[in-house]
């Protein structure tokens, strides 16, 4: 048994799948995590190594609320802290950097 489509059920049967798509993407849950784990070859921030060329491991880690609420935190190892102090006499042990974030996005 042979069927065949016409052009006009397969462009019916795209648009409603992107219909039924776009629906379920404009839809904003209640509560959204987001993560992100990363491994570069050096960080740098605004132009200057935090890493001291080296490899940095990266973690990001968000939570957002339906009414606007945001939270998360950022995680990376860091050498320059330490570079620095060596160079000026001093002694330090920061190998990491920990940043928490958070705020409020009025929706309009």
């Amino acid at each position: 048994m042979k069927s065949t489509f016409s052009v006009s059920t397969i462009v019916a049967v795209i648009g409603a799948a992107m219909t039924a798509n776009y629906a379920h993407a404009a839809e904003t849950p209640e509560h959204s995590f987001t993560g992100k784990v990363g491994l570069f070859t050096e960080y740098e921030y605004r132009g200057i190594s935090q890493s001291s060329e080296s490899p940095a491991g990266q973690l990001n880690l968000d939570y957002a609320n339906k009414n606007g609420l945001y939270l998360g935190t950022f995680l990376s190892n860091i050498k320059w802290l330490k570079d620095s102090a060596r160079e000026n006499g001093f002694s330090s042990s920061s190998t990491v950097e920990w940043d928490i974030y958070g705020g409020f996005k009025w929706l309009f």
